[in-house]
């Protein structure tokens, strides 16, 4: 189900905005329980959540090359 439009701004736009819910979640992750936990576990949280947040608007957009900068 692709909900981008055909502009080359709007695919943009959703990108910028898949990113940066990414890397919003990662933070906030890290930040919460990159403390409690050892390093290399906060930061696989942390990538694993911004890993599956892009995931997510690849297939929502039905484009896999949105995958492709991260």
């Amino acid at each position: 189900m692709a909900v981008a439009s055909k502009s080359r701004a709007a695919g943009f736009a959703w990108i910028a905005l898949a990113y940066a819910m990414a890397g919003a979640v990662a933070f906030v992750l890290a930040s919460r329980f990159g403390s409690r936990l050892p390093t290399w576990e906060g930061l696989a949280l942390a990538d694993g959540s911004a890993t599956v947040i892009v995931f997510a608007f690849s297939a929502l957009l039905d484009n896999s090359s949105v995958y492709d900068p991260y």
